[in-house]
């Protein structure tokens, strides 16, 4: 991905700079019940088994 912006260099200096694309993702996980409409959600940075693990124990 080329990012295209401006730097401070001497005139005829093409300047180098380093570059980092960064994205912050946000996961959620939600249970919802068809019989009185009641739901759990959380909203969580991550996604592994013992973010799983929390989230049923706190479900339950």
């Amino acid at each position: 991905m080329t990012h295209v912006g401006t730097a401070l260099t001497a005139k005829g200096v093409k300047p180098i700079v380093n570059f980092q694309q960064a994205f912050k993702n946000t996961y959620l996980y939600g249970s919802y019940s068809p019989i009185d409409a009641s739901h759990f959600t959380w909203e969580v940075e991550g996604v592994d088994t013992f973010i799983f693990e929390a989230y049923l124990k706190a479900f339950s």
